[in-house]
């Protein structure tokens, strides 16, 4: 049986929209990232923001690492073992522009005002 590992406040967060999408019998693990080091030498799917070399020695049967946030800044890909796949979420590219321009034509041009500057007068 395929067996889960969800991993850290953030990926412990999804364990119910994981667990909905499942459509294969599996078995979820949910752990701080502490906590998961004993079992992940029976993980195959680690959902985390985080692989550290000593988590990915450990990995024997390790798959998939799932990020589930669109940076990869903690994971150590030099720990990924060899044979297993790493995905991160994405496709946020362009909500993310529209809304840094948005704050900035909101800023440049006073659209906002601070509660700062209106104290100020």
């Amino acid at each position: 049986m395929l067996k889960v590992g969800v991993v850290g406040t953030f990926a412990a967060s999804l364990e119910a929209a994981i667990r909905r999408k499942l459509t294969a019998p599996c078995e979820i693990v949910v752990s701080s990232e502490t906590e998961i080091l004993s079992q992940l030498p029976y993980i195959d799917v680690l959902v985390t923001m985080l692989l550290t070399p000593e988590m990915g020695r450990r990995c024997t049967r390790l798959q998939l690492v799932q990020v589930p946030g669109a940076g990869l800044d903690r994971i150590d890909r030099s720990a990924m073992p060899s044979g297993a796949w790493l995905a991160n979420a994405y496709g946020h590219e362009n909500g993310i522009a529209e809304y840094v321009i948005g704050a900035m034509v909101a800023v440049t041009r006073d659209f906002i005002q601070s509660p700062y500057r209106a104290w100020q007068g």
